[in-house]
Formats: structure tokens, C-alpha cells, sequence
């Protein structure tokens, strides 16, 4: 196990999504989900055609890093009562 997300939790695997390479882990939920999966070139063709989609994948990305820094800040940092 490498992460625990909560219900509602924005899932990526960023720098595969990016990098187009696979991804080392993979995904399993608990219990019954819904899952929603949007392609890279999808998002870029959407930019094209709506510049103001690029703010929102800009968010999206600053989004992602902020998670990935707390998360490495509790390995690191926290004990696991904490």
C-alpha cells in the first residue's frame, strides 16, 4: 500500500501521465467506485479549443505537488500515531 484516498479525492499518477510511461503501481478500491480517466492528448485538444481549461490543469498540477509535499512531510516527519 502506497496511499489511502478518501472518498471524492482526486487520484493521478502525474508524472506517468506526463512522461507517457507506465505506471509502477496500480489502483484498488475498497469498496465500490466510480472512476473517471481522461487522457493526456483529451486534455490537450480541450486547451486548444478552450485556452481557459489550461488555468484549470495549471490548478490541477500545483493541486497534485501540494498533496505529493504533505504526504512526503508525514513520512518524514510525523511518527505513525501522529
Amino acid at each position: 500500500t502506497v496511499y489511502f484516498s478518501l472518498e471524492g479525492s482526486l487520484v493521478c499518477a502525474y508524472t506517468q501521465w506526463l512522461s507517457h510511461q507506465p505506471c509502477p503501481f496500480y489502483l484498488q478500491a475498497l469498496e465500490p467506485c466510480r472512476l473517471i480517466t481522461l487522457p493526456l492528448n483529451v486534455l490537450h485538444e480541450a486547451e486548444a479549443q478552450h485556452p481557459e481549461l489550461a488555468e484549470m490543469a495549471r490548478r490541477l498540477a500545483e493541486y497534485l505537488c501540494i498533496k505529493l509535499e504533505e504526504r512526503l512531510h508525514n513520512q518524514l516527519v510525523l511518527s505513525p500515531e501522529e
